[in-house]
């Protein structure tokens, strides 16, 4: 999405029906979403109505920090988005380092899990952070408890970086014949890259930069074309 006089410029990932998944904008905000049962949303008479998707489009045109996302999430009415009904909950982060999930409770209020202040990590799966009986599968949700666990063994001198984090991705990914991980992404947020991976080959991603690629503004592409053909073929030889 190229920025202009409507908002920040925004590189996104997702399905054929080109709907935004996930993403980085311009400055540095990043997005992404965990599937979860729907949960009709409470009504905000007061709210502003929503002409496009709060988190997946509004947000990130018009947002450059979390404290900024957060606002505007309360200024608008769900109710009137998404169908009425959120089936997932959202992830935000900054270049800042802070970050939180935007989902709904039972009572279909909208609800904010903010990362505590300085160093620190906020993990979200597909579970309802504020009611676990909101989910899919089984809690305590095993992936999960895993990033949380290799997370909280990474030492201030490791530093983060995409080699570090790549494993943790690995660990908590869907291999299977009927449900598996079609792509990951890990985002520097301070630099503007994503580091791209297709299926589960984790050894072998794609950096992509931000900033270039908004000011190109290329047309939809496959995430597959970006890879080589061999790590084409190794996906496909998964389904065989």
């Amino acid at each position: 999405i190229p920025s202009d006089l409507d908002g920040y410029g925004v590189l996104c990932f997702g399905y054929e029906n080109l709907y935004p998944q996930g993403g980085i904008n311009e400055k540095g905000l990043a997005f992404d979403a965990n599937s979860l049962p729907r949960v009709e949303v409470r009504a905000n008479p007061d709210g502003l109505k929503p002409l496009q998707a709060i988190a997946n489009v509004i947000i990130m045109r018009h947002c450059a920090t979390v404290a900024e996302a957060i606002d505007a999430a309360k200024s608008y009415d769900w109710s009137q988005c998404y169908g009425g009904r959120l089936d997932g909950q959202f992830m935000l982060a900054d270049p800042s380092g802070d970050a939180v999930v935007i989902g709904a409770n039972l009572d279909g209020e909208i609800v904010f899990t903010r990362k505590p202040q300085g160093a620190g990590f906020l993990v979200s799966t597909n579970y309802n952070l504020v009611c676990p009986d909101n989910r899919y599968g089984s809690y305590p949700c095993r992936r999960y408890q895993t990033a949380e666990k290799m997370l909280k063994e990474v030492k201030p001198a490791d530093g983060l970086s995409a080699g570090l984090l790549a494993p943790i991705l690995e660990k908590v990914s869907a291999k299977g014949r009927k449900l598996n991980t079609l792509y990951s992404n890990i985002f520097d947020l301070r630099k503007g890259v994503a580091h791209l991976y297709y299926w589960h080959q984790f050894d072998h991603p794609v950096t992509l930069d931000v900033t270039e690629i908004i000011a190109r503004r290329p047309q939809p592409a496959q995430i597959k074309t970006l890879f080589p053909a061999t790590v084409v073929r190794q996906a496909a030889k998964e389904l065989e």
